[in-house]
C-alpha cells in the first residue's frame, strides 16, 4: 500500500527504516507524551517487527503506515489507524512525528492524505484520537484536520492511560473537508 502527498509517502515499513526510527524515537522528548513510560532499543524493534508481521499477514484492522520524506524515502514518523468496531466503520488515529521534522505542515499533510484514504477508500464514518491534555501540538492538529473534543471515548482502550488527562477528538466522515 503506497499513498502519496505534495512532500511524502505513506507506505509499508522496509527493513531499511527501523536505523532511521532509531534516530529520532529514542529521544524522551519524542516519547514525552506517548502511552509508553521508556522507549528503549527493544520496545521500538518490537513495535516496529509487529508492524511488518500485520503487514505480512495483511490484517485490515490495524493499518501503519510510514510517513516517509518523497524525495529520499526517509522515513520521519507513522501513522496508525485502527478499525475498532464490528461493522467496519469506525476508527481511532495514531501518529507521531520525528521531532526535527515538526512544524512544518508534514503531519498535517500526512493526516488529511490518510482521513481521505479513511473515509473516500475504505468507507469509515468516523475517526477518533486521542492525546495527552498538555500535547497541545497534537489536539491543535486534530482540530486543524477538523476534528471536534468529545466528552468521552466510544471504548476505554481508546484512552491508553486514564490516569492522565487526555483529549479525545471524533472527525465524521460528512464533516471531513479535503483541502
Amino acid at each position: 500500500m503506497r499513498l502519496e502527498t505534495k512532500r511524502l509517502v505513506l507506505r509499508h515499513f522496509n527493513d531499511t527504516d527501523l536505523a532511521e526510527i532509531f534516530k529520532y524515537a529514542l529521544d524522551p522528548e519524542f516519547y514525552r507524551y506517548l502511552p509508553v513510560k521508556k522507549q528503549t532499543a527493544e520496545t521500538l524493534t518490537a513495535f516496529f517487527g509487529e508492524r511488518q508481521k500485520d503487514q505480512l499477514d495483511k490484517v485490515t484492522n490495524r493499518l501503519t503506515f510510514a510517513v516517509a520524506e518523497k524525495e529520499s524515502d526517509r522515513i520521519i514518523g507513522s501513522v496508525r489507524l485502527g478499525i475498532f468496531d464490528e461493522e467496519g466503520k469506525k476508527a481511532d488515529m495514531g501518529y507521531a512525528m520525528n521531532l526535527s521534522c515538526q512544524g512544518q505542515g508534514l503531519m498535517t499533510e500526512a493526516l488529511i492524505r490518510a482521513l481521505e484514504y479513511s473515509f473516500l477508500d475504505l468507507s469509515l464514518l468516523e475517526i477518533w484520537a486521542v492525546a495527552h491534555k498538555d500535547n497541545v501540538r497534537s489536539w491543535k492538529l486534530m482540530e486543524r484536520l477538523g476534528m471536534r473534543p468529545q466528552a468521552s471515548a466510544p471504548l476505554e482502550e481508546l484512552v491508553p492511560d486514564p490516569t492522565q488527562d487526555q483529549v479525545i477528538y471524533r472527525l465524521l466522515s460528512k464533516e471531513f473537508q479535503p483541502t
